[in-house]
């Protein structure tokens, strides 16, 4: 089936960028294949965070033939619309200034990104999502970030697991492991206020809670669909 660039979201938001109402971030699995080129987003959709004085201004601006919600669609509403965009209204100051700017589009930054993949890391997309985010990635992450805001909201171990699992399955250090430890002593200051900037944006279901951790036999299913991409790496030592 071709797919026909009108319907394409992205093509088309980018066609938009000289008239939008306010600040935003391109985020979810749009943000994700930017990144790591791996899983295919569905072409028609896009998901957007805004800022909550601007939500009203957004559903202005995106009219037909944009269907636009603030919730997760359903397949029905997916399969019904043109072109599809879900408005999340919890944009904050710190992700917009670390966000990256890719083609002239403002996308959530990889490691910001990584830690809302780690927190929902439940499934084995979203484990292997991280893991591919990861992997190609590596070069141009600031890991100590990630690590300090994994660890702000209880997702260090997690992000450990899926590092030391890529390593093993790869056989060789494909992904900073040393890195990762960096937090034995934190500033508390900077601790909290870290995370109230991060966890302001993140939806009851994944604020600061207890995240068992990931079952090495699961995480290990997962990473072996990804071996072409520490194959190709390996070459590129």
């Amino acid at each position: 089936m071709v797919v026909r660039k009108e319907s394409d979201a992205l093509a088309a938001f980018a066609a938009l960028t000289d008239h939008l109402p306010g600040d935003y971030l391109i985020i979810g699995p749009r943000a994700s294949y930017i990144y790591h080129h791996w899983l295919m987003p569905i072409h028609k959709m896009i998901d957007l965070r805004i800022r909550p004085a601007d939500l009203s201004a957004w559903q202005a601006a995106l009219t037909a033939p944009w269907t636009v919600s603030t919730q997760i669609p359903t397949i029905t509403q997916i399969r019904a619309a043109v072109r599809l965009t879900r408005l999340e209204p919890t944009l904050t100051d710190t992700l917009y200034y670390r966000r990256r700017v890719i083609d002239g589009l403002n996308f959530i930054s990889p490691e910001d990104l990584s830690v809302e993949l780690l927190a929902c890391a439940s499934t084995q997309i979203s484990l292997s999502e991280c893991a591919a985010l990861l992997i190609a990635q590596r070069a141009t992450l600031a890991w100590e970030y990630l690590a300090e805001r994994a660890a702000a909201v209880g997702l260090l171990v997690r992000l450990q697991q899926i590092v030391t699992a890529v390593n093993r399955e790869a056989g060789l250090p494909l992904l900073p492991h040393a890195r990762l430890n960096v937090c034995s002593a934190p500033d508390r200051s900077a601790v909290v206020r870290q995370v109230k900037q991060l966890t302001a944006y993140l939806p009851p279901a994944l604020r600061p809670s207890h995240h068992p951790p990931i079952a090495p036999a699961s995480v290990a299913d997962v990473l072996r669909g990804l071996r072409l991409s520490w194959k190709a790496a390996s070459y590129g030592r």
